[in-house]
């Protein structure tokens, strides 16, 4: 629960690159400061990715792999 009412995190070093690069994608991934009241739909892609990095940022990232949704639902 204090993940949602904390700030977003900062963004990883390799999406910061991303974005002076001027990458869509990593534009569109900074949360809002009121990331934990918006709605599914209100958020982008991006935002998304970033949501599912600070649920799971506790965890090591070869344990997850790239499919994280489908890895924990299916077993994949």
């Amino acid at each position: 629960m204090e993940k949602l009412n904390a700030s977003p995190l900062p963004l990883p070093d390799c999406v910061v690159a991303l974005q002076k690069e001027g990458d869509g994608f990593a534009l569109s991934q900074a949360l809002p400061d009121d990331w934990s009241s918006k709605r599914p739909e209100e958020l982008t892609p991006g935002q998304f990715v970033e949501i599912t990095r600070l649920i799971y940022s506790n965890r090591q990232s070869q344990e997850l792999g790239r499919k994280v949704w489908r890895k924990l639902k299916h077993g994949i």
